[in-house]
């Protein structure tokens, strides 16, 4: 009822925060039909109709549904790469040293392109930083850490 009577009827700009259950992502969940199902994903086929494929994803326009965000006016449906292009958008995908598995800083990663420029072995540039060679070379073919100029 929450969800027919206050979400679906929700005419606000603002984000709407789902009050119940969340995943470890922070996004609302329930249990309809017999299995698990994100609020978000119920809410756009509600308001946009069917995803135009199974593999479209409910976008948060707003870069809050990790907090909950469950606004009809904040949803729409989107691929794979335009829900991966908003999270970086909205600065809410954890990339470069903001991620807790990150070994380097941006300052090092420039300073390994810097020194493989300068025509050092990725060998003794991955000892050096404590990585392997196959990272190194990844960064100097901007397979990891693309984004860093």
């Amino acid at each position: 009822l929450f969800l027919e009577n206050t979400v679906l009827a929700y005419k606000g700009n603002d984000c709407l925060t789902w009050p119940f259950a969340r995943n470890s992502a922070g996004y609302g969940h329930l249990i309809a039909g017999g299995r698990h199902q994100l609020v978000s994903r119920i809410v756009c086929e509600r308001v946009r109709g069917a995803a135009s494929s199974p593999t479209h994803q409910a976008r948060h326009l707003c870069g809050n549904g990790h907090l909950g965000c469950c606004s009809p006016a904040h949803l729409d449906w989107g691929t794979a790469t335009e829900n991966c292009s908003d999270r970086i958008l909205h600065g809410t995908v954890l990339r470069g040293e903001d991620s807790p598995a990150a070994k380097l800083t941006s300052n090092e990663v420039l300073a390994i392109r810097a020194r493989m420029e300068a025509g050092e072995t990725v060998f003794n540039v991955a000892q050096e930083f404590d990585i392997s060679p196959g990272h190194v070379s990844g960064i100097r073919n901007r397979r990891k850490w693309g984004w860093l100029r």
